[in-house]
């Protein structure tokens, strides 16, 4: 009989990920905020148009995203990853070389196909299918590679002022192809396809996934297996996808205006750049906490105090114009938002299962992606007028009110053989 590894192989796919989301969460997503004023007034364009061809990432996750839940289910997470690299590898080098307002929107309309691979959560995915005692935990380290990518923000800050946007953005791209494309390759799709079973477990052991499962949360696996119509007939899964998309409303604008927003209330892009690394460090905490805690507790409950936490977050964010206010939004910020994560990927697979968890994702990522793109053109138009984004992020606060709400209402769904 082979004697087992050591190290369970779903977690080097686990730390893969890990490593793809520190330099996408880093270098593409967060840092771009460090480059978005330069970007703008290179091309002499207003807030709005700007973030509407920025955005154009976040609308193809729209659309894309229960397409690339569907591929993922039927090919696993190596074709996409490599597909979102070279994406968005190309759309960023023409961007770098752009010099009209045509050529910077084809950049992002390139760029956005892999962004929106890359967005739609084909990690915690991938975890659902590698893990299912320690699924928590193995999202968790997953989506705390983006919280360690904040380290990256000083790096991007540092190179846009010494050696403008464009030099920037060709490093960002150089970056991407050495880290994207060998740790694609270490990606796999289900433990069986290659002999073992989820959490490591020999072969020739097969206890039932219910047994496997926390007291504390619903059974996950074979017999809580729901088809894909199946779950979106549920209450369950609309209510725990408007959570998802009022969330989205907020955290993501923060995320988009983070240095510009504080740049207008006074603040250097500098000292903004520590915060935003402040938020990721906690965050990253945040993260690995909530998904090992999420093994053992109520998740839903874990829900409604992240939800409050990262509403109260972007309150003081709002009206931030100290140290002082950054300090406390990290803290509740940092803590919430990226709490949150883990904490819903488990809970949507302990209610529908494993077998088409990529589609069920995709559909709730769509939802969440709308926030996405609202989000920011909503504050984008605000800004426009008023000059400030001050007022648009105390209502993206408040509406994390809805979010709290729609998730007091989730309750266990019934046995996909008694909606069938």
């Amino acid at each position: 009989m082979p004697s087992r590894p050591r190290i369970f192989y779903g977690w080097w796919i686990a730390w893969a990920y890990f490593l793809l989301n520190f330099y996408w969460g880093g270098a593409l997503l967060v840092g771009f905020s460090a480059l978005f004023n330069p970007i703008r007034d290179s091309f002499g364009l207003s807030s709005l148009v700007a973030t509407a061809a920025i955005q154009m990432r976040q609308g193809a996750a729209v659309v894309g995203s229960p397409i690339v839940g569907y591929l993922f289910d039927r090919f696993g997470p190596r074709p996409l990853i490599l597909a979102a690299t070279f994406f968005t590898a190309g759309g960023m080098s023409l961007l770098a070389f752009s010099h009209s307002t045509w050529q910077f929107f084809l950049a992002f309309a390139i760029a956005s196909v892999g962004f929106a691979i890359f967005i739609a959560g084909t990690g915690p995915a991938a975890m659902v299918n590698w893990f299912v005692r320690q699924r928590g935990r193995a999202i968790s380290v997953v989506l705390a590679g983006a919280g360690v990518g904040t380290l990256l923000v000083r790096v991007v800050v540092w190179l846009e002022d010494d050696w403008g946007w464009r030099t920037a953005v060709v490093i960002i791209v150089v970056g991407l192809l050495i880290v994207g494309l060998p740790l694609s390759m270490a990606l796999r799709h289900r433990p069986e396809d290659y002999g073992m079973r989820p959490d490591g477990d020999p072969p020739d052991e097969a206890p039932s996934e219910a047994a496997r499962a926390p007291v504390t949360n619903p059974p996950a696996g074979n017999a809580n297996d729901y088809g894909f119509r199946q779950a979106l007939a549920t209450r369950t899964f609309w209510f725990m996808t408007v959570a998802s998309g009022f969330a989205a409303l907020g955290s993501t604008s923060v995320a988009f205006f983070f240095i510009p927003h504080l740049e207008d209330e006074g603040l250097s892009a500098a000292t903004a750049a520590w915060a935003a690394t402040a938020v990721g460090i906690i965050g990253v905490g945040s993260t690995l906490a909530a998904g090992w805690l999420s093994d053992y507790a109520h998740r839903g409950v874990m829900l409604l105090v992240a939800y409050a936490l990262q509403g109260g977050g972007i309150a003081i964010f709002a009206f931030s114009s100290s140290v002082w206010h950054l300090a406390f939004f990290a803290v509740l910020f940092g803590i919430g938002a990226r709490a949150t994560f883990p904490v819903l990927a488990s809970l949507l697979a302990d209610y529908f299962g494993r077998a088409n968890f990529g589609k069920i994702q995709g559909v709730m990522f769509s939802a969440f992606t709308t926030g996405g793109v609202a989000g920011p053109l909503i504050a984008a138009r605000v800004h426009d007028v008023y000059g400030t984004y001050t007022p648009v992020f105390a209502g993206y606060a408040a509406a994390m009110g809805v979010s709290m709400i729609a998730i007091a209402l989730v309750r266990r769904p019934p046995s996909p053989a008694a909606t069938a």
